[in-house]
């Protein structure tokens, strides 16, 4: 028979129960003011916590930095890893940040990949900036997965400062991540601190966004065309098309000046798609006029190249003109292969499996190692205009240039400079054997009407 319980076995059962509420009230305490995923306090709660110190700076006339840190392309690791591998990146990231600061700091998970930073005590600009110095390296640092594989990932940090750029925690805010943007566009593992300057480019920015918008669908984007030509003969060996921007009330808009925002956006998806095609039908309709016999080349962004579907949006552009691939050249940037070798470099062998030709672009400014580049599979290396604007004067950019040329003869691969301005620089090349040529010496962009007026020309007997 069974033991009837006592009031003391009551006692300790009801004892027990009262600490297991307790310490269930008190996770769920913490979930309700904690990011599970980080254990970092959450957006909701760092405010309210960042509020209290904003409130006792004005009170007692302190200085405070709020840094909004932003991780580099984390969509990729998601993309690519899947998302447990994203989660176990953020956890750690997460610990490295607060690593990298005081106890007295505050930090917070503002939203997926974003982490906010309130550094307090009257922090000076040397303490500022060694805070982000450690920041962006301790993230930067090797990570290694449970199956052993080993990823790095980087962040861009925005600066703003308090009271010197705001009193309005509201505005400090979107300062920071004004300043974080400004980082972004500098590349990875960046750092800025705000500055007026940044508000305005952040307007003009979301103004031209809106123009953006509407210039594809309203025909705004126009094409240009840059001949490539060889050194000696002056025999036309390729064609790049440029997109232009007419806009209605600004007129001509920089390349430099609205690529960048479209990439960022992601409207350089359709921009870029209808580049392809009519680039490809223009060249197409020279090729069967007997105009040209030469490729054309056609400039392909990051997010185009490794986005999902590109190989099926370059099969039907060519598929829609009629064109064999052997018409086209796609130009891809070495950092656009290298940030997914393996994916980069199945998507090279499937282009060339349907005739297309591969150039790769602004070659030097990379990280292309030798062996890597041996198995790439490309057609063409492109030299920099970095390095050719310099040519024959700067001893450094000419080294870089003869290596490159060098390299290309020993991997049997073409190789055109970019930029070139003057008959030296042009004269310079030859004599080291780079073959080819396209610049403002040889013909700045033109529409497609001046173009053939350019070839008919060049037909002429002189």
């Amino acid at each position: 028979m069974a033991e009837q319980p006592t009031p003391h076995n009551f006692a300790a059962l009801d004892d027990r129960w009262r600490r297991e509420l307790a310490a269930a009230e008190a996770r769920i305490q913490f979930l309700t003011h904690h990011d599970p995923l980080t254990g970092l306090p959450n957006r909701g709660t760092f405010l309210r916590q960042a509020a209290d110190v904003f409130a006792r700076a004005e009170q007692h006339g302190q200085c405070l930095a709020l840094l909004f840190v932003d991780i580099d392309h984390f969509k990729r690791v998601n993309d690519s890893l899947g998302h447990e591998v994203g989660d176990a990146v953020l956890h750690t990231v997460a610990q490295r940040i607060q690593g990298a600061l005081r106890v007295t700091d505050l930090v917070g998970r503002f939203a997926g990949d974003e982490f906010l930073v309130l550094l307090r005590g009257n922090p000076q600009d040397a303490a500022i900036d060694e805070v982000v110095r450690k920041l962006l390296e301790s993230i930067e640092a090797p990570l290694l997965l449970e199956d052993q594989r080993s990823i790095s990932v980087t962040a861009s940090v925005g600066v703003a400062l308090y009271p010197l750029h705001s009193t309005r925690p509201d505005e400090l805010l979107r300062q920071a991540d004004t300043a974080a943007t400004h980082a972004k566009g500098r590349g990875r593992a960046q750092a800025s601190r705000f500055t007026p300057a940044m508000s305005e480019a952040a307007y003009d920015a979301l103004v031209l966004e809106s123009d953006l918008t509407r210039a594809l669908a309203e025909g705004q984007f126009e094409l240009a065309y840059q001949p490539q030509v060889r050194w000696g003969d002056q025999t036309l060996v390729g064609v790049e098309a440029l997109v232009r921007w007419r806009h209605p009330e600004r007129g001509w808009v920089r390349p430099d000046d609205f690529i960048p925002l479209a990439e960022q956006r992601r409207l350089m998806l359709g921009i870029g798609q209808w580049v392809l095609a009519e680039a490809l039908r223009q060249a197409w309709r020279w090729h069967q006029q007997g105009w040209l016999s030469v490729r054309m080349g056609v400039n392909l962004s990051a997010m185009q190249f490794q986005g999902g579907g590109f190989m099926a949006w370059v099969e039907r552009a060519l598929m829609e003109c009629g064109a064999p691939g052997s018409v086209l050249e796609l130009e891809v940037t070495e950092r656009m292969i290298m940030d997914d070798l393996p994916d980069g470099r199945a998507s090279l062998g499937a282009l060339r499996r349907m005739g297309v030709h591969v150039a790769l672009d602004d070659f030097g400014t990379g990280t292309t190692s030798l062996s890597q580049l041996r198995h790439l599979g490309v057609d063409r290396l492109k030299i920099d205009r970095s390095f050719v604007q310099d040519l024959p004067h700067d001893t450094a950019a000419c080294a870089i240039a003869e290596a490159i040329i060098r390299l290309a003869q020993g991997l049997h691969l073409e190789v055109l400079a970019e930029g070139v301005e003057t008959a030296e620089q042009w004269a310079w090349l030859a004599a080291q054997g780079c073959p080819m040529a396209q610049g403002h010496l040889i013909a700045q962009p033109m529409p497609a009407e001046a173009f053939e007026q350019w070839l008919q020309q060049r037909a002429r007997p002189a």
